[in-house]
């Protein structure tokens, strides 16, 4: 029986490497080394008031403000997987590109991250293409045509290549984290028909990733935001940002502060680089930037899950509504 030893830390070039060696004797692990310096906390942290630092990611249709949203941030740095942001004045890297066309682009970025203490948090726009990007770069590192294939191209059961993919990819989102900058993702959005047991089908709206990508952003985000076009009960169409979601539309937060922000946001329509302003207004409970479902009405771009949702949302506070009345009437 061969015995596959694999060295913590190994680059995705030596995992492609395989040895075979006899079984021996099961080696011993040593007892991690501890450190004198570190004490048992004396008092509770506390949490961060900058909206930026937190980490976010926003979907939504195209051409609906994505990127202009995280532009509003202050102190942004961009980095550009797909040619966007041509009419944004922002921070971007590459400087003199119009998006990142290595893989070893962006991980040189992230080495000058970690040396400076400019940049206040980072955008990736788009999520998928960079996880597209990481792929192409693991693969040729391994020689494969494919993360699941060996260098064959044959289905490689060992699952080598998504693992390399995995690893390097999160690899990268920790790094910028682990610098105390907010790690920022955009992303399109898809609608899926969900097929139920017995039941009707319905439709769900989710950010459009591709593989394993979405298994690693998830997780390391601490917001998800949802963005779409409402038609507004005082007149005209504007952009809603929804903070809070349900089995219809992806979005929340697992933030405690977050349980008193409005679940829809009106964003500014002829000033988006006053989104922030207005996300952090949100962020600390101001009602004042919130929408009640009522204020809300479907447009003729409002995807179906969408429309589904609200009308269900304005069905829940009637008979709030109702139930609030008759329990005062006793």
């Amino acid at each position: 029986m061969a015995v596959v030893k694999r060295r913590e830390g190994a680059t995705v070039a030596a995992a492609a490497k395989v040895a075979a060696k006899p079984a021996t004797r099961k080696p011993k692990v040593k007892a991690p080394r501890s450190s004198s310096e570190l004490q048992l906390p004396t008092k509770k942290s506390e949490p961060l008031q900058d909206m930026s630092q937190y980490s976010i990611l926003v979907y939504g249709p195209p051409k609906i403000g994505k990127t202009s949203f995280l532009a509003s941030f202050p102190d942004i740095l961009f980095f550009f997987f797909e040619v966007g942001g041509k009419a944004l004045s922002v921070h971007r890297f590459p400087q003199d590109q119009e998006c990142v066309e290595t893989w070893e682009q962006f991980v040189r970025g992230v080495d000058l991250l970690e040396k400076t203490d400019r940049f206040s948090c980072v955008a990736i726009d788009t999520g998928a293409a960079a996880y597209q990007l990481c792929s192409d770069w693991v693969c040729k590192s391994l020689g494969i045509n494919n993360p699941g294939n060996d260098k064959y191209g044959k289905r490689d059961r060992s699952g080598i290549g998504w693992i390399a993919l995995r690893e390097e990819f999160a690899k990268q989102v920790r790094r910028i984290q682990h610098t105390g900058r907010g790690c920022h993702f955009v992303a399109h959005s898809k609608q899926e028909t969900i097929e139920t047991r017995g039941g009707p089908e319905f439709h769900k709206i989710l950010p459009r990733f591709t593989g394993q990508c979405e298994q690693i952003v998830v997780p390391v985000v601490d917001h998800i935001f949802y963005i779409d076009t409402y038609r507004l009960k005082s007149g005209g169409v504007g952009r809603v940002l929804m903070t809070k979601g349900d089995d219809l539309v992806s979005a929340g937060h697992k933030t405690g502060s977050l349980a008193v922000m409005p679940r829809y946001v009106l964003l500014p329509e002829d000033k988006p680089e006053k989104d922030y302003e207005v996300i952090s207004k949100a962020f600390r409970g101001d009602e004042s930037v919130g929408l009640r479902t009522e204020d809300l009405m479907v447009s003729a771009s409002t995807s179906e899950a969408v429309a589904e949702g609200l009308s269900r949302a304005k069905d829940e506070a009637a008979l709030a509504r109702i139930a609030a009345a008759e329990g005062g009437g006793d």
